[in-house]
């Protein structure tokens, strides 16, 4: 089962546009399913994790802040790197 992956991210971040092909990745691989969140939509989101993005959320929890490694990531999901 995939697990839940939201991926806080806003325009212009150039570390996000460097997460979204491993995202991207781990998706295709059926290790996740992932949502991107415009943390500028949200005032409240825009106050906690504006100095943090990206912020990368698995099954409710913030794991992974600012550059993502894919390596970490699929450690934290219990896979293989």
């Amino acid at each position: 089962m995939a697990h839940r992956v939201r991926f806080y991210t806003r325009p212009g971040c150039s570390l996000c546009r460097r997460a979204v092909p491993i995202l991207e990745r781990l998706a295709s691989q059926g290790l996740i399913e992932w949502e991107a969140v415009n943390i500028e939509d949200d005032p409240d989101l825009l106050r906690q994790y504006a100095d943090r993005i990206p912020v990368v959320e698995v099954e409710g929890r913030g794991v992974l802040a600012g550059r993502v490694s894919e390596y970490r990531l699929r450690r934290l999901l219990g896979g293989e790197p």
